[in-house]
């Protein structure tokens, strides 16, 4: 196998190099690799299977500020063009939360190198409406900014995020869990932090000069234009998949992460499908049975159209 370069992330190779496919499995916050203990290993015999994880998320790669998008989907291709050592595989993707919009930029980047594929609780587009821009800008802003602060302060506001909503998922690395898996939502709200720091100031600037009136008038401008713009500066607009994929989603959460345009262009795109379960976000949890007999028929889906 060749050497391994500086942009390779942290994964678990095994299964059968022989095989014509690789399995590749991207986790999400705040799993590790070993979110697809139950999922992999009846596939090694006939298949290549790759597990990987990101910076922070993995004992073996620590960086204080994690790696930007494109930097991190470089990373992904990289490890998995690494593990193929130069043999043409078919690509065959399994992901989860922040694996699939990983799945999404890396497609994106990458058309067409991924043949065939299983999404959970992901789209590419998300919904735009107030609740739900509201309530996902609060959660992810206030996880950007833990990723800020010091260690302790940062690890405990993160801490009581999931405990909140994590609810009877339980990641196999909750004890290794601190701000620093925090970076996705960091590079996300960048803008908006420094927006943000530039409120602050402004605030205190018209607090100083007793013109309070003049702040919360530029406040409401500010609130105002962040709501008519969300989305506009969204990576994936007019993104569609080029490869066929199954999309698993939970029917028991207080939001959903996709709009109905994926559903309905996913019901009309030649082998995809569609699925939604009595799950939450984590459709995989005590659901071994049903991911697994969708990786296998998928699988089949690849095998037979070489």
């Amino acid at each position: 196998m060749k050497q391994a370069s500086e942009f390779v992330l942290p994964h678990n190779l095994s299964g059968n190099p022989e095989s014509s496919t690789i399995l590749v499995y991207l986790h999400g916050y705040p799993d590790s690799i070993r979110l697809w203990d139950p999922f992999y290993e009846p596939y090694e015999k006939e298949n290549l299977v790759l597990r990987i994880s990101y910076p922070n998320f993995d004992a073996r790669l620590h960086e204080a500020w994690g790696r930007d998008f494109p930097e991190l989907i470089k990373s992904i291709k990289e490890t998995i063009d690494y593990a193929k050592d130069g043999k043409d595989y078919k690509v065959f993707v399994v992901s989860h939360d922040w694996g699939a919009n990983f799945t999404y930029r890396f497609d994106k980047a990458y058309p067409n190198y991924i043949n065939n594929g299983i999404i959970m609780d992901i789209g590419w587009e998300t919904p735009s409406d107030l609740r739900t821009t509201l309530i996902s800008f609060s959660y992810q802003f206030y996880l950007a900014l833990a990723f800020l602060l010091p260690k302790g302060i940062g690890t405990a506001m993160s801490n009581l995020f999931l405990k909140v909503s994590l609810k009877e998922h339980v990641p196999y690395n909750k004890d290794d869990l601190d701000n620093s898996i925090n970076y996705p939502y960091y590079y996300v709200h960048k803008m908006n932090l420094i927006q943000a720091a530039v409120l602050l100031i402004v605030y205190i600037m018209c607090w100083l000069t007793n013109r309070n009136l003049l702040f919360w008038a530029f406040l409401l401008l500010f609130v105002a234009y962040k709501y008519f713009t969300w989305g506009n500066n969204n990576s994936l607009a007019g993104y569609k998949p080029s490869f066929p994929l199954s999309f698993i989603y939970g029917l028991q959460k207080g939001f959903m992460f996709h709009t109905d345009n994926v559903i309905q262009y996913l019901q009309n795109k030649e082998n995809c499908e569609v699925h939604g379960i009595e799950k939450g976000h984590w459709v995989m949890d005590n659901n071994e049975q049903f991911l697994n007999e969708m990786i296998s028929r998928r699988l089949k889906m690849v095998i037979t159209s070489q």
